[in-house]
């Protein structure tokens, strides 16, 4: 009998008593936007062991080491690592749930935000960025950008990055006059026709701080470099946006020269108990009144420390600020713009600029778990009034309901919990759960949302040959994972998308080994893709190749056979089958399959249906795809394929229970 099935997610283990307990207890790697996920599976677990996520590693890496024999990801296996592994044939990954980015607006008014980001067309180019002439990088025409996809205006807006630019931080221009000209158009950002004129340009764009998972999300799922400063602001503690906007009489906080960024970093604080009410301080400072409190302290290279204050670091004095208070002394206050004192006597700087520092009442610094840092950028403040979130998701959302003509970078949890906070369509293609649900397929069909990805949990050994007695301890967390309620319930909490349906699983296809190209330095590299011919270990470059040449079929191993010379897959085994945990699994079984008319006219409909059950009562997924055309929804049981070209068509309909998968086809034929 095959081996259970094990799928090893573990999750952080807090409150351990001794260190030496945690030293102990096996360790897996993976990536930190799973951590939340982990942490909310676990939590529904409280008989699973004490295993130890570590948010920070390769997990594909270890795999590939076999450290770990499962890895949760934020994507599928690589071919590059997995076709040296040695059971290409067995490697699959199970879709767990599904991340989506949204871009939040005012759904309330009229700014364009039902029409959602440009995707398409063309805008003029202005010259007007301070710098002789129209610099028009990647323009289509003399002073014109036109937009290359669904992303290009997002790039552009938060990063600077023009079409060409890919994920080259080199390549990075905030103060271009295509951002510039974009960010001052209203009707360029957005899609269709904004006739209303209540929004002339958009005024600011906010995003989460750089250690959001959403910002790891938003990143990727752009194509922007994920290391340096890849938003125009800067870091989480920077307002460098060369584009300017002057504040409005209503915000909370500014900068003495009376302006914000463009783009502007939102990360609400996570503060201990007692000290959340300081997050957002609504007492007013009185005017005039300052005492000397904490100044941020920067430590340099070399020992030394800077000190900073609000209005720059030559206004610290031994290491304090000149700080505002109430009338009751208290420094957990909020500023007006005008608020004089002997470093500002006339008036001509903007004192909500001290409002960025966060302070206990006794003056000093409040610091953000779990690193302890001073929250000396507490642009989410912006709007306190309406927006107080405790959550930086949510905030995000709020501000961009509540700063006019704003958008902001956030996920499902800002528009589900901020009313009137309406996610706004990407490519034309609004964020629904089932356009997100769609990328949980292979291909993806289109219509499917872009900004969204599936997030997996790999294997490159195979489920069905993971080996409990060694794993034991992963046992309570793999049934868990295998039941779609309870993971669906951890993915809704964070924000995630929940699939609906058994966890779906993926298989690597070996033959996309054959005839690829594997660089190395050592045969160590090669795995069992072969031996590493023109390695040079001296050299930082991977130089040699992993070189899998044979005479005959006993040259080769792991299931390949000698083809022209070079030991290849020769078909694809598609072993995508999970075991239950009890070991035993019976696969769903195909009731009918249904399609009429079976000839039809190009870009008429034609309807499908198909029903399968499964004697072990596990809930079964249906899915169709097509060698061309498309379905109308290609999850659901009887929907409507269209025709698209001419010619016989293959219909492929795929069943499976999140543990086996099987397939069922028929033809139908398009004419002109």
């Amino acid at each position: 009998m095959r081996t259970p099935v094990r799928v090893a997610i573990v999750a952080s283990i807090t409150g351990l008593a001794a260190g030496a307990a945690a030293a102990l207890a096996p360790k897996i790697q993976g990536p930190p936007d799973l951590a939340r996920l982990t942490y909310g599976i676990l939590a529904a677990c409280p008989d699973a062991a004490p295993l130890i996520f570590e948010g920070t590693g390769d997990g594909e890496q270890s795999l590939f080491a076999g450290s770990q024999d499962v890895a949760p990801m934020t994507r599928f296996l690589a071919a590059d690592r997995t076709c040296r592994s040695a059971h290409p044939q067995r490697a699959q990954g199970l879709v767990v749930t599904l991340d989506a980015l949204m871009i939040t607006g005012d759904a309330d008014n009229s700014q364009c935000s039902s029409d959602g980001i440009a995707f398409s067309g063309c805008f003029p180019v202005s010259d007007l960025n301070g710098v002789t002439g129209v610099q028009c990088t990647d323009c289509d025409a003399p002073e014109q950008y036109c937009f290359a996809d669904e992303l290009d205006a997002l790039r552009v807006l938060f990063a600077g990055m023009h079409q060409n630019a890919g994920a080259n931080g080199a390549a990075q221009n905030c103060n271009s006059d295509v951002r510039h000209s974009l960010a001052n158009s209203w009707d360029a950002v957005f899609d269709g026709s904004c006739t209303t004129g209540e929004c002339a340009r958009l005024a600011h764009a906010f995003r989460l701080e750089d250690a959001s998972t959403v910002s790891s999300t938003f990143l990727a799922l752009l194509g922007l470099p994920a290391s340096g400063k890849p938003f125009c602001n800067g870091s989480d503690f920077e307002d460098a946006d060369p584009i300017r906007r002057p504040c409005r009489s209503d915000d909370i906080v500014c900068q003495r020269n009376g302006t914000s960024g463009l783009v502007l970093p939102v990360a609400v604080p996570s503060l201990a108990v007692d000290e959340e009410p300081w997050a957002y301080p609504t007492t007013p400072c009185q005017v005039g009144r300052f005492a000397l409190a904490e100044a941020e302290s920067i430590r340099l290279p070399g020992g030394s420390t800077r000190f900073n204050c609000p209005e720059r670091g030559d206004f610290s004095v031994a290491g304090f600020c000149l700080a505002p208070r109430s009338a009751a002394g208290n420094f957990a206050c909020l500023s007006n713009s005008a608020n004089p004192n002997v470093f500002f006597p006339a008036l001509t700087d903007d004192t909500r600029v001290f409002n960025l520092f966060v302070r206990r009442p006794d003056g000093q610094l409040v610091k953000a778990r779990p690193r302890n840092r001073p929250v000396v950028a507490a642009w989410y403040q912006t709007r306190t009034a309406a927006c107080h979130a405790s959550a930086s998701e949510r905030q995000v959302g709020c501000l961009a309901r509540e700063y006019p003509c704003s958008v902001g970078a956030t996920n499902r949890l800002a528009p589900e919990s901020s009313p009137g906070a309406g996610a706004l369509a990407i490519g034309g293609v609004p964020p629904t759960e089932t356009n997100v649900r769609w990328r949980m397929l292979d291909p993806v069909p289109s219509g499917t949302y872009p900004l969204s990805r599936p997030l997996f949990v790999n294997t490159m050994i195979g489920f069905e040959y993971i080996d409990i007695v060694a794993n034991v301890q992963e046992d309570e967390l793999s049934a868990c994972l295998l039941d779609p309620a309870l993971v669906d319930s951890a993915a809704a909490a964070t924000g995630l998308f929940p699939l609906g349906r058994p966890a779906r699983c993926r298989d690597f296809d070996e033959t996309s080994c054959n005839g690829r190209v594997l660089t190395c330095d050592r045969t160590a590299d090669c795995g069992a893709a072969g031996i590493c011919v023109g390695g040079n270990p001296a050299t930082p470059a991977l130089e040699g190749s992993c070189g899998n040449t044979c005479a005959g079929n006993t040259d080769c191993s792991q299931g390949r056979a000698c083809i022209a010379g070079r030991c290849d897959f020769t078909n694809n085994s598609d072993t995508c089958r999970v075991m239950s945990i009890s070991g035993v699994n019976f696969c769903p079984v195909l009731s009918f399959i249904f399609a009429a008319p079976l000839v039809a006219p190009v870009g008429s409909l034609i309807s499908v249906e198909a029903s399968a059950y499964d004697d072990d009562n596990d809930q079964v997924a249906l899915t169709w795809s097509a060698t061309a055309g498309s379905f109308t929804d290609p999850l659901a049981e009887a929907t409507s394929y269209r025709c698209a070209t001419p010619g016989t068509h293959t219909l492929t309909l795929t069943y499976d229970d999140g543990r086996c998968r099987r397939t069922e086809r028929t033809q139908v034929t398009c004419v002109p």
